[in-house]
């Protein structure tokens, strides 16, 4: 079981994971962007991790997939 699972068992509704250790700087501009996309532009979780990841992606320093692409959206619903 990953560690995801185990905050859904729990009762987290989704949980924002990543498949690689993934370097902090890019973590937390991705993790910026993830919230206001969020929260102030209100897109549901899974459009605003594809919105976040495009920002990174379009800034040359973090274009490399190694920095966004690692992401991913656990959740409960189908």
């Amino acid at each position: 079981m990953s560690i995801a699972q185990g905050f859904l068992r729990a009762g987290a509704r989704s949980v924002l994971a990543t498949l690689w250790k993934v370097p902090d700087t890019s973590t937390a501009l991705l993790m910026r962007e993830f919230y206001r996309q969020l929260l102030e532009e209100r897109h549901p979780p899974h459009e605003a991790l594809r919105l976040a990841q495009q920002r990174l992606q379009a800034q040359p320093r973090w274009s490399d997939p190694h920095y966004w692409a690692g992401f991913q959206l656990v959740t409960t619903e189908q």
